[in-house]
């Protein structure tokens, strides 16, 4: 059995955000604990508090309490312990030209139902 993780960015189309991007984290359910255990002690050593977000955009660190430095080795940390546990990162992208004229979760169900494809065929291969 396995975790399917997802988010998106780039909701909106800008001259920086071409596509709208929908990935998902595949963690074998026999490495939830471990991994989030890992996680939560990369964040606390980092600085962050259990209610900053912990995104991969340096610029979203809480910078009175997180430096370019740590944030940038509590990610390294956290490529680390996916690969450490066997996680799977897995993304969709689509063009914002492409959703031009669908609604934000419009585009975001058909997203949602190609990621959840591509987990089930490589959790079976």
């Amino acid at each position: 059995m396995f975790f399917l993780l997802t988010d998106e960015t780039n909701l909106q189309a800008s001259d920086h955000a071409k596509f709208f991007i929908y990935g998902g984290l595949i963690i074998p359910f026999s490495a939830v604990t471990e991994f989030n255990r890992r996680i939560i002690e990369t964040r606390l050593e980092a600085g962050y508090l259990p209610q900053d977000e912990f995104k991969f955009d340096t610029r979203s660190r809480p910078v009175e309490r997180v430096s370019i430095e740590a944030a940038t080795n509590a990610k390294r940390n956290t490529i680390q312990a996916c690969r450490d546990f066997g996680c799977l990162f897995i993304v969709c992208l689509i063009h914002h030209e492409i959703i031009w004229n669908r609604t934000i979760s419009q585009a975001h169900l058909k997203l949602t139902g190609q990621v959840n494809n591509l987990a089930i065929s490589r959790i079976r291969s």
